[in-house]
């Protein structure tokens, strides 16, 4: 240490140097290799995460019917909410048996889009505007509801081919 020491201070003045224009060329080059390698990384990621909510929440697969029989019997319900929500819990009641035998790490992909799908379900009524006639309120939550309902109904489809697929 005492070497080091004695070499700064017997050269002081080769510290106080600039380096070379060359030599911040180098490191802005190398600096900006490591930030486009992140930046794709990080993108493919948000791209894949992103088609995975989408296709989860848009629904794909539904058939009419299935969506026909719940909006019926939840609609004409006294409390739509609740309906859909129950619709929906039993559902992901359904998804916890088939993903028994999964991962953990699948499972909790799974588990955390089903949280995010039933949190946004119960959450939709404080979207709707105050100043919109009810029965308009009452479509707009319907359509959400349903939306939801599918996306779920996707999870088991997909839970169930991952199942086929071992």
């Amino acid at each position: 240490m005492e070497n080091l020491e004695n070499y700064i201070n017997n050269n002081l003045e080769a510290f106080d140097e600039e380096p070379t224009n060359d030599h911040y060329q180098r490191f802005q080059n190398k600096q900006q290799k490591t930030q486009r390698r992140k930046t794709v990384f990080l993108t493919t990621q948000i791209a894949i995460a992103a088609s995975l909510l989408l296709f989860i929440t848009i629904g794909l697969f539904p058939t009419r019917e299935q969506v026909d029989k719940i909006t019926i019997v939840c609609e004409e319900s006294d409390d739509m909410k609740t309906c859909y929500l129950s619709q929906m819990y039993d559902i992901a009641a359904h998804i916890e048996t088939l993903t028994k035998d999964m991962d953990s790490w699948s499972k909790e992909i799974v588990d955390s889009e089903i949280f995010f799908i039933i949190n946004a379900a119960k959450d939709a009524e404080t979207y709707i505007p105050e100043e919109l006639p009810a029965e308009e309120s009452k479509q707009i939550l319907a359509a959400c509801y349903q939306q939801k309902v599918e996306g779920l109904r996707d999870i088991v489809e997909l839970v169930n081919e991952n199942n086929h697929l071992k």
